[in-house]
């Protein structure tokens, strides 16, 4: 199955699903595709489910991705091409990392971000309904 990002922007936030078998690249890509929806739509709270990805991430890409996200993130920032945005991540373990390695990453480069394997706490830490 190849990796697919899904968008469905909500009332009050982006419901992104990424889904099949994990790929650097295709992650990557992902970020501009949800920044553009987010500028797009004028929607400032992300959730990002990626219950549905499989496969294997090296700690390298969870930091290259999480890094790659800040900064692509606070280019458009200081373009004032979006506003501050809330991301929360949802996912399943292994692949939502137990020790939470890319929300560190992210939150140490400045993004309002969260990861659970919960989704009602997701939601609720996104402040939506």
């Amino acid at each position: 199955m190849a990796f697919t990002l899904k968008m469905d922007p909500k009332t009050n936030y982006l419901h992104a699903m990424m889904e099949g078998e994990y790929e650097f690249a295709a992650a990557i890509h992902c970020i501009d595709l949800i920044l553009d929806a987010c500028e797009e739509n004028k929607i400032f709270r992300v959730l990002l489910d990626i219950r549905e990805v499989k496969g294997h991430i090296q700690p390298i890409d969870r930091f290259h991705f999480a890094e790659s996200f800040s900064v692509k993130y606070f280019e458009r920032v200081k373009k004032r091409s979006i506003s501050h945005c809330r991301f929360s991540m949802v996912g399943k373990e292994p692949v939502l990392d137990p020790h939470r390695f890319g929300e560190t990453v992210a939150i140490n480069r400045g993004l309002t971000v969260n990861a659970s394997t919960d989704l009602r706490e997701a939601l609720d830490w996104l402040m939506v309904e």
